[in-house]
């Protein structure tokens, strides 16, 4: 057995560029990667970048892998492909010929522990070698494409020197307002949307308790003092004409059991927060459990509540494994004009039948347009629960800056005394 620090080999022609099959995905059981030779005089690699290694002479050909190049790390994000050269040695006594390695990717979030989120990383692929002499290498180039964002690193079948360790960062891929990225195995297109401000969002709910039949009910979350709802939306298409696209719970083809969003200030607000479903309006869908069939655009949305004065903060990425960083929604690029809403006035008054209306006025004293979202109260002694009943509808505005609204509405429950949130105001006939 000897040391070798060896110079490639360049004494032979130029080495052909052969294609390999091209597994690229993001979807269970799909590929990420595709090979090809690389140029014999084209190596990315100079002498000093390729370390020593034995040579055990009565060896059969080893290949074993040496030194990497890829383009900068931080331009890489997910579902990118990208070019990674491969220094390639023969510690074995005699040529290599005809002979093939495995390379595969590994991701480094990935755990032993089968009850953690995984990232689902495919089979490795054959790549076949060029003919490297007893003690010399050559490089190889291999096309990848990584559906993770987060740090990778290679496998492969043959042996690793031991200062082969790749580090690749995947970064998550950025979405401004408008954007899209896609994924043809994975058969989905995501569209990042404008984002809604919210100082209140409704909730459905129950409301009964002694002597009171359960009803229906439409309750209110506000944020709190200081603080604003950002509301961010994306579309969701399912590109597939026969495969089924889920997040969570939900059964489906190419389904993405651990989905989960990251927030890096605020926090997300979710049904489990009141344990009743959130309201969050007409063809939307809290993200979650979310199913998407053949063929078919959901629009999703987070509530993310954060300080008002921290709104451009205001991001959110979406994990698609649960153990990664995919796709980073940058949507508020500057502070924007949001609505603040303040009660005018409100009365209730006893009607000719005896039953009670309620008049209020709502003014957008704000600098952007926005819908006011408020819930009616009555009271009703309840040893269990607050007194404050919720009735059955919730109460919603319309209004550009500056502009007031005056609306009446006759409670369907309650007696003499109710209260309009998020105001507090209390009313008695």
């Amino acid at each position: 057995m000897c040391n070798h620090n060896p110079a490639e080999n360049t004494s032979s022609t130029e080495i052909s560029i052969t294609r390999r099959s091209c597994l690229t995905g993001i979807a269970a059981g799909t590929g990420l990667i595709a090979g090809c030779f690389g140029s014999g005089n084209d190596t990315g690699f100079s002498a000093k970048d390729v370390p020593e290694f034995s040579v055990d002479e009565s060896a059969q050909p080893t290949p074993i892998l040496l030194a990497y190049t890829i383009p900068e790390s931080s331009s890489i994000e997910f579902l990118d492909e990208f070019e990674l050269k491969l220094a390639i040695g023969n510690a074995g006594g005699s040529p290599i010929s005809d002979q093939t390695i495995e390379l595969g990717m590994k991701f480094g979030n990935n755990s032993d522990d089968p009850f953690s989120p995984t990232v689902n990383v495919p089979e490795p692929v054959s790549t076949d070698l060029p003919e490297i002499e007893s003690g010399e290498w050559k490089s190889i180039r291999v096309s990848m494409r990584v559906n993770a964002g987060g740090n990778w690193t290679i496998k492969s079948n043959a042996v690793a020197h031991p200062s082969f360790n790749p580090q690749i960062d995947v970064k998550p891929k950025q979405l401004n307002v408008g954007d899209v990225v896609s994924s043809e195995i994975g058969h989905f297109e995501i569209r990042a949307l404008k984002p809604e401000y919210r100082r209140a969002i409704h909730y459905q709910t129950e409301e009964g308790g002694i002597g009171m039949f359960s009803e229906e009910a439409t309750g209110l979350i506000q944020a709190e003092d200081g603080n604003i709802f950002v509301v961010h939306r994306f579309h969701i298409e399912n590109t597939s004409g026969e495969k089924t696209v889920g997040f969570g719970r939900t059964q489906a083809n190419n389904g993405f059991g651990n989905a989960n969003i990251i927030v890096r200030s605020g926090q997300t607000i979710t049904s489990d927060r009141i344990r009743d479903p959130l309201d969050v309006g007409e063809n939307k869908e809290l993200f979650g459990d979310n199913y998407i069939d053949t063929d078919q655009t959901k629009e999703l949305v987070v509530i993310q509540e954060i300080e008002e004065t921290k709104i451009t903060e205001a991001t959110m990425t979406l994990s698609l494994w649960g153990n990664s960083e995919d796709i980073l929604f940058d949507t508020i690029q500057e502070s924007p004009a949001v609505p603040e809403f303040e009660l005018e006035s409100a009365t209730v008054s006893e009607q000719d039948d005896g039953t009670a209306v309620i008049n209020l006025t709502v003014k957008n004293i704000g600098e952007g347009a926005g819908t006011f979202y408020g819930a009616g109260q009555f009271y009703a002694s309840r040893p269990t629960a607050s007194n404050w009943v919720f009735l059955p509808d919730g109460i919603t505005m319309a209004l550009d800056p500056g502009e007031k609204v005056t609306e009446s509405f006759v409670p369907s429950r309650g007696g003499e005394r109710f209260r309009i949130l998020p105001f507090k105001k209390e009313l008695e006939v």
